[in-house]
């Protein structure tokens, strides 16, 4: 018998939706029946997968980032509710052995409501034990204060931000018996298993619980076909591979390339759909998409939003990276990357083609970055995450009866 495997994903980036379809992907249909419920949004994805897909509802990309920009939460208790009660529905009509959520935080409620052993993937920074905390996030105070002032507001009410974005999942545990959470941390983490899509090697965690497991990073690239202009392009001069993905600053992209074209670099830039470039420099060779993995390979330095999923990609064939972060995720990457030594930070905003063009020449002219990524991708090799979660999830549930033992340290606390 099978052991039956429901993956429910929020599709509010593209990380969230390639790297849980990876996973997926890897488990062996001879043991694993797997399901794979997601959003629209980016079905480009999943269309040469042989997954068995379900529709389930989320927040629009469009949504989610507004509400990062703005400081706001995510979502208000309405729109949780909603989640909870199609989320409850699914599970009783597919009836798993465990499901498995990508930043779909209502799982952390619905699959103790049906009793069914949920596992969160996330990243080992969101962790409370992680190491440092200590970024400043863009938010409008900020923009009206400047770093300096608005920053150490920020920090200051830090504490009390983390607990405010959490409160209406606080609100509705409460409604169902169940202990509110201290901060935003532990919400991302609440899980009978917990999985760090990271190394330790870059992001450390002490005293972490004995649910917490590091997988490694996810890598996924596009299925994109090289363009013409690929195997023209000229290696006189070092190699800038610039990708922003589905939730960096698309619409610097044009007013960076008025500056960068009198920069003594070639540089290669994926659009993702989102920055029609009305012209492009003769050093600039752009697509709408291209295969990441290949265009980290061929960079001296790759410039990205700051991402996991894209700083793993560039660190994975030891590319030193320059991360151009806009929300608390990305910055707290970018924390680990930058202390690491294995990139520098421009925060967007501040990121004028300037700010861009200095940090670019900075780890450049600096070889120690080159040799400190390539250490790291040694380090990421270690860590092949699609194995290890197969791997994992055998350790976890016992394939033939479809039993899974609820960790001792797991979120069942009550009121």
């Amino acid at each position: 018998m099978r052991t039956k495997v429901l993956f429910v994903v929020e599709s509010v980036t593209l990380a969230h939706v390639a790297r849980s379809a990876v996973l997926a992907s890897a488990l062996d249909p001879a043991v694993y029946d797997v399901d794979f419920a997601c959003a629209p949004q980016y079905q480009f994805v999943l269309d040469k997968l042989a997954l068995r897909r379900l529709p389930v509802r989320s927040i629009s990309s469009e949504a989610f980032l507004d509400a990062l920009r703005k400081g706001r939460r995510f979502y208000d208790r309405a729109t949780i509710r909603a989640y909870l009660r199609e989320e409850q529905v699914l599970l009783d009509a597919v009836r798993p052995d465990v499901v498995v959520g990508d930043f779909r935080l209502s799982l952390a409620i619905s699959a103790r409501l049906a009793g069914v052993p949920y596992a969160t993937l996330t990243n080992a920074y969101w962790s409370p034990h992680a190491a440092s905390h200590d970024v400043v996030p863009e938010h409008p105070l900020i923009h009206w204060l400047g770093l300096g002032v608005g920053g150490r507001i920020v920090d200051l009410f830090k504490p009390l931000v983390m607990r405010y974005m959490a409160r209406p999942f606080d609100a509705l545990r409460r409604e169902h018996g169940m202990a509110p959470f201290a901060s935003l941390f532990d919400l991302y983490t609440s899980a009978d298993r917990t999985f760090f899509l990271d190394v330790p090697a870059l992001v450390e965690t002490s005293a972490p619980a004995a649910t917490h497991t590091y997988l490694g990073p996810v890598l996924w690239s596009p299925d994109a076909p090289r363009p013409v202009w690929w195997e023209r392009l000229p290696g006189d001069r070092p190699i800038v591979y610039v990708s922003l993905g589905s939730s960096g600053p698309a619409q610097l992209l044009q007013s960076w390339l008025e500056v960068l074209a009198r920069a003594p670099y070639t540089f290669i830039v994926a659009t993702a759909g989102r920055a029609a470039l009305t012209s492009t420099p003769k050093n600039v060779w752009a697509a709408e998409y291209l295969n990441g993995e290949a265009a980290a390979r061929r960079a001296d330095v790759v410039v990205c939003n700051g991402g996991s999923p894209s700083v793993y990609q560039a660190l994975a064939v030891g590319c030193p990276v320059i991360g151009v972060p806009s929300n608390m995720d990305q910055h707290l990457c970018m924390g680990h990357v930058a202390r690491a030594g294995l990139g520098a930070i421009v925060r967007s905003d501040q990121a004028s083609a300037r700010a861009l063009l200095g940090g670019i020449e900075a780890v450049l002219a600096d070889l120690g970055y080159r040799a400190r990524a390539r250490q790291a991708s040694a380090a990421i090799a270690e860590y092949p995450a699609p194995r290890r979660f197969s791997e994992a999830l055998a350790d976890w549930i016992s394939p033939r009866r479809g039993v899974v033992p609820v960790a001792s340290g797991a979120d069942h606390g009550t009121v």
